[in-house]
């Protein structure tokens, strides 16, 4: 008789200054792996070494991925591309543990994602306790409103900007047909103006609505930039590259 095959609970966790807010919630919701997020801190790294212990102790597997958790995009990056390498799983995000920055990103990551947030509310604060906080009163699942997040094309065309900024549609175009991008893979147009049109639908008016590009009159010419949130948000969304 085949087993039913049950999706392991994953929790990503990231480290701050906290112990009994990440391990208990660790063993009271029966994780079947838990995934530390840890900035490369001496002081957090003496938070995730007991962490590391507590969680061997109750036989909880456990790893360890660097994460800025005082970065907004890294944060928004780290989650949102392990949320995804675990997209078979039940992935769950414990905002409580780590910064108030990371708390912001891991909430925008489970909305771009299908990881579920939630928060662990301590027994004891401050001078009670021996660390930030400590022992768990509740925890409570957050609601999440799905949002957009950007293509893997649009991330694909943010990353050529970055490296090649400004860059003439020509050359946009140029490189999503080397790349076979989606939106011009398949056109079976014998004219150029037809590969232009489709570059401003698919690519230019979204990326310039969400002011993650401009596009600008040089001289006769007209130049596509990547704008500051641009580069921001191809920091976050990075990973989408990463299977080719």
């Amino acid at each position: 008789m085949d087993r039913i095959s049950v999706p392991d609970r994953v929790h990503l966790m990231p480290v701050g200054y906290e112990r009994d807010r990440l391990v208990l919630p660790a063993i009271e919701l029966g994780a079947d792996r838990v995934v530390l997020l840890e900035p490369e801190r001496d002081e957090a790294r003496e938070y995730g070494d007991a962490v590391r212990e507590r969680l061997e102790d109750a036989d909880v597997p456990h790893e360890t991925v660097p994460c800025d958790i005082f970065d907004l995009y890294d944060s928004i990056g780290t989650v949102a591309e392990l949320a995804t390498a675990f997209d078979d799983e039940d992935v769950f995000v414990n905002v409580a543990s780590g910064s108030k920055v990371t708390a912001i990103g891991a909430a925008i990551a489970c909305m771009v994602t299908d990881a579920t947030p939630y928060y662990v509310r301590a027994e004891r604060y401050g001078e009670e306790a021996d660390s930030v906080s400590e022992g768990v009163e509740a925890i409570y699942e957050l609601p999440t409103y799905p949002i957009d997040r950007p293509s893997r094309e649009h991330v694909a065309m943010l990353a050529h900007l970055a490296e090649s900024d400004p860059v003439s549609k020509k050359r946009l175009i140029a490189f999503a047909e080397a790349r076979e991008l989606p939106f011009i893979a398949d056109y079976d147009g014998d004219g150029e103006k037809g590969k232009y049109r489709l570059l401003e639908r698919h690519v230019l008016e979204p990326l310039c609505e969400r002011e993650y590009v401009i596009v600008e009159d040089v001289g006769r010419r007209r130049r596509v930039s990547i704008t500051d949130s641009g580069r921001e948000a191809l920091r976050a969304f990075s990973y989408l590259l990463a299977d080719g």
